[in-house]
């Protein structure tokens, strides 16, 4: 073959290979700008999304004071009882105080309790609030049209054995269809805040229902069933609060939400006549109604938790401290009443601030090297990183157990009769530690 044609046929050889490899080097360089871009675009959504994302579950309802009413009013049409227009209100308060001067975005379920409350909340602050959303996919559980007796005695039994995540009433829906469209709702929330044009707002609160508020944290923080299980209902009232993170990861701050007050209705009978005994004071003889939150109480609120439901002249030690609080003047006042406290104070475990804290326990079985095993009940299990069923040496100091002692922790309670979860021996704890992922950087 002549010279000049090797020549050429090499030199065709090497532009070729040039060629390919500008078109690498071009490649390489767009997929650089690509992923530069895409995180430059991840960075500015996570800067802008709102710093609180606020739950929030309806004030008590009617129904919550008398189950009886499921069966004549269906669910969406159950009204606040007047203590859930009072927690309601004064969950607004907590509510704009996190708001501050920014903007407020509200997503409301469309049953009446939950707009009444969002109504309430928000009356006192309201141009601050940017939008409101009527989302019905963060509607309560569907158990039917009408709860009848009958309907409500069946899902009390068949629930705990079915578990409340997979519990279908004959009508209604499962915990596990409720997830779906809350999984579904989150997905709208990140591409509506993610909106360039969109109206600015730091809060986004969400008015909803006990079992909606845990479903939703357990869609962002990647619960198990199993840890949903654990998870008890939030009070009427109470407020969950997400705060944005540096990285721009939301966690629960106890610190920041907070459970509902112990709302405690007051009667006060005013007297007939004024003190003097000539004319009649304002109001003579009229009997109005207050309500008092023992928590904020200083001097009389351990008297009141002692003695609900009973009738107090002014003369009871902490009467007059009541009343001067109610903004009521002692001196035309005949009698006062106490109503029973609504709810029962819960305190959290492992030092966490008294606050909107999704409380949670779990119960499980130890099995000992001498053959026998014990139920123990673990507080505060939302606390253990995930995945917990791994974070033995946390469970056992929890426990107070020495894990030497220890052959196994079955967290199924026997589900598994035949098959014991390897990651859950102490012998593979020991020879292969877990690793928290960070995959899952919530608790």
């Amino acid at each position: 073959m002549p010279r000049g044609t090797l020549t050429a046929a090499f030199l065709e050889r090497q532009q070729r290979k040039a060629s390919k490899k500008f078109a690498s080097d071009v490649i390489s360089a767009i997929s650089e700008n690509i992923a530069a871009v895409e995180t430059l675009r991840s960075q500015h959504k996570m800067k802008h999304r709102p710093d609180h994302i606020v739950f929030i579950r309806h004030g008590q309802s009617m129904a919550n004071v008398d189950p009886r009413l499921f069966s004549d009013v269906p669910d969406n049409q159950i009204e606040l009882s007047d203590v859930g227009r009072e927690q309601a209100r004064l969950t607004g308060q907590k509510l704009a105080a996190l708001v501050g001067d920014s903007g407020l975005s509200c997503h409301v379920s469309p049953f009446e309790r939950t707009l009444q409350t969002a109504r309430a909340a928000t009356s006192e602050f309201n141009d601050k609030v940017i939008n409101v959303r009527l989302e019905p996919r963060v509607r309560e559980q569907e158990f039917g049209n009408l709860q009848t007796e009958a309907v409500r005695d069946e899902m009390e039994s068949l629930r705990p054995f079915v578990g409340r995540f997979w519990y279908r009433s004959a009508t209604g829906e499962s915990a596990a269809d409720v997830y779906g469209r809350v999984s579904s709702w989150w997905e709208s929330v990140w591409r509506l805040i993610d909106m360039p044009d969109r109206r600015d707002f730091n809060t986004l609160a969400v008015f909803t229902h006990g079992l909606t508020m845990r479903l939703a944290l357990m869609r962002y923080f990647k619960w198990s069933p199993d840890t949903f299980e654990t998870v008890h209902n939030p009070q009427n009232g109470e407020m969950w609060v997400l705060k944005k993170q540096p990285g721009g990861l939301y966690k629960v701050d106890g610190t920041l939400g907070g459970y509902p007050q112990l709302i405690v209705p007051v009667k006060i009978q005013l007297k007939q006549t004024a003190t003097d005994g000539t004319d009649k004071a304002p109001g003579a003889g009229m009997e109005i109604v207050k309500y008092y939150d023992v928590n904020q109480s200083v001097n009389s609120g351990s008297t009141l938790e002692a003695s609900g439901g009973l009738t107090h002249t002014t003369t009871t030690p902490g009467v007059d401290d009541l009343l001067k609080e109610l903004e009521v003047d002692p001196e035309i006042v005949a009698n006062v009443t106490y109503g029973q406290a609504l709810y029962e104070w819960r305190s959290l475990h492992l030092g966490h601030a008294a606050g909107g804290y999704p409380l949670s326990d779990k119960t499980v079985t130890v099995y000992f090297k001498d053959g026998s095993s014990q139920l123990h009940n673990i507080s505060d299990y939302l606390s253990i990183p995930q995945p917990r069923t791994t974070q033995l040496a946390i469970v056992l100091q929890r426990l107070g157990l020495n894990a030497d002692d220890v052959v196994y922790i079955d967290f199924w309670n026997g589900r598994f009769k035949n098959q014991v979860p390897r990651h859950c021996t102490m012998e593979y704890w020991k020879s292969e530690p877990p690793v928290w992922s960070p995959e899952y950087p919530h608790s």
